[in-house]
């Protein structure tokens, strides 16, 4: 296993927690080294660094000038920040967050009271701006899209998350851009805001999205679109060589085709599927469900599946409906602060939004991921009402019976008789 950075495995999901200081950096790294598999045929190579792969010869080129042979190949080289076109931006002073690494030298720059600025209002920035308002920074998000976590979340939960920020005193500054900033090399300095305001800053945060990590195009017969395309074994179209987690483009269980699944459970999954077909174990990855679960500033958030569609793809105000291929339900019914959204298409969940209330989340997740039909729940799927209830329990109950067909007068069978009477075996197989 090679890697550039210096840890053998560490959880991603948890280095806001760092940042927060709600571990410290040996828990962190002890969880770590629990996840970090060992074996006599296992052997770390840290610090390292792949230039590209020669795939004629099965040789990996490393920065060092030697070369690793290799028989099968996985490609697991995650996402790497997106680098916005700011005049003037330096993304080495202005801190990504991506890594155990950025979150040690962002920890070490913190100056509570002082100002923070955090460029992008995706995951990745909401959690930095959350980490370092707890540690005692005044913090500005600056998200060019109307609303926040544009990806995910559509306006309306995007508001309610924005509201829930400023409430605990994070400056949102929305449909705004960075025109231009300066970074001095303690990594204060001043940004020039598209509505011309101007914010000086002690240190800022570059998120502005990620994208895969895909230093290995140049591999002739490699086919990549957004990312390295891999098939449900995770194999690309070079023999021997696998692909998974963030870099790899695979099928879409939902959307059809390809695409990225940019989370961890994915990236966990097709990492198990592509080591066991390395290894001809034989298994399959047909995709999963898009699932994003996180808390910020004690309010939860999950987002499932299709859970922000086209406005193409949405019912026309006049009613005209066209080539509609979704419809959303919305549960109106809840308080302040709280925002639940189901996306149908042909009788069928493919998408949530909660935000404030994740009841029945775990349902949403099996509803899509199984392909149930709902038939006309509409918000009763939401509220908890009487008959989504019973469907829920008859879906439970074909779980538990199964599709085996049981014989007509199994009651009658010595095995059962041993263990429960007739009447009562009758009682309990009969509907």
């Amino acid at each position: 296993m090679i890697s550039e950075e210096p840890y053998q495995a560490y959880s991603k999901p948890v280095i806001s927690h760092f940042l927060s200081g709600k571990i410290t950096w040996k828990q962190l790294l002890d969880t770590g080294a629990r996840l970090a598999p060992t074996g006599d045929n296992l052997e770390y190579l840290l610090n390292r660094t792949v230039l590209t792969v020669d795939a004629t010869n099965h040789l990996l080129e490393m920065a060092s000038g030697a070369n690793i042979p290799y028989d099968r190949l996985l490609i697991a080289s995650g996402a790497q920040q997106k680098i916005p076109p700011i005049p003037g931006l330096d993304a080495v002073r202005t801190q990504p967050f991506l890594t155990l690494n950025d979150a040690g030298i962002l920890n070490r720059k913190i100056r509570p009271g002082k100002r923070a600025l955090v460029i992008g209002g995706g995951l990745i920035g909401l959690e930095a701006a959350e980490a370092l308002n707890q540690r005692g920074m005044l913090v500005t998000v600056v998200e060019i899209m109307p609303w926040l976590m544009p990806t995910v979340l559509d306006l309306n939960a995007g508001r309610i998350v924005a509201s829930n920020f400023e409430s605990h005193g994070v400056e949102i500054r929305t449909a705004t851009m960075v025109n231009e900033i300066s970074t001095q090399a303690d990594g204060s300095g001043l940004a020039t805001l598209s509505d011309g305001s101007k914010i000086p800053f002690a240190l800022s945060v570059l998120a502005a999205g990620v994208e895969p990590r895909t230093f290995v195009k140049s591999i002739a017969g490699l086919r990549v679109e957004k990312g390295i395309v891999v098939d449900v074994d995770g194999r690309t179209t070079i023999d021997g060589v696998f692909a998974a987690g963030d870099v790899a483009e695979g099928p879409d269980p939902l959307r059809g085709g390809l695409s990225l699944n940019l989370n961890w459970m994915s990236a966990r999954e097709q990492g198990r599927v592509a080591g066991r077909a390395m290894a001809d174990s034989g298994d399959q990855y047909f995709g999963s469900v898009m699932l994003n679960s996180l808390n910020l500033i004690g309010c939860p958030v999950i987002t499932l599946g299709i859970s922000v569609i086209p406005d193409n793809q949405l019912p026309a105000g006049d009613g005209s409906g066209g080539s509609l291929r979704y419809t959303e339900i919305i549960d109106t019914t809840k308080q302040p602060g709280v925002y639940r959204k189901l996306t149908i298409r042909d009788q069928k969940v493919v998408g949530a939004v909660l935000v404030g209330d994740i009841t029945f989340s775990g349902t949403y997740h099996k509803l899509i991921r199984d392909g149930i039909d709902v038939g006309d729940l509409g918000v009763e799927m939401l509220t908890g009402g009487k008959r989504f209830v019973q469907r829920l329990s008859e879906l439970r109950k074909q779980e538990m019976e199964g599709s085996y067909d049981w014989r007509q007068h199994v009651w009658e069978e010595t095995p059962y008789k041993k263990k429960m009477s007739t009447q009562k075996w009758k009682r309990r197989t009969t509907p």
